[in-house]
């Protein structure tokens, strides 16, 4: 048996920045779950926005948007996650939010930026 394997959980002490971030959140899930969903998915779509940014700003610049004559499976797939992850986030926001969908789905949020 491997006597360096974790049998007990671990402890947040309060000492490092993240641990913080941890008892704060924590603390606003119990009380108020609404608002503290609402700042964890305006959180998510952030980052994601940045990540996706990122992802293609790399590849049209280090000129390998396309591998071989395919798309390159950075971009194909793992862009493809954070949109997708960016979507939900956005819808399940709008959901909590009270936001009223237009005439189309708001699953159709991004229609005026991808071809479906």
């Amino acid at each position: 048996m491997n006597k360096n394997r974790r049998t007990k959980p671990l402890k947040i002490d309060g000492r490092t920045r993240e641990s913080r971030q941890i008892k704060a959140i924590t603390g606003k899930l119990t009380s108020d779950p609404n608002d503290a969903a609402k700042a964890l998915l305006r959180g998510i779509v952030s980052r994601n926005a940045v990540i996706e940014r990122e992802i293609y700003n790399r590849a049209l610049t280090e000129d390998n948007l396309f591998v071989d004559g395919q798309l390159n499976p950075i971009v194909d797939k793992t862009l493809l996650k954070y949109q997708n992850a960016s979507k939900s986030a956005l819808v399940e926001l709008m959901k909590l939010e009270g936001a009223k969908p237009s005439d189309n789905s708001p699953e159709d949020i991004f229609s005026d930026v991808f071809d479906d």
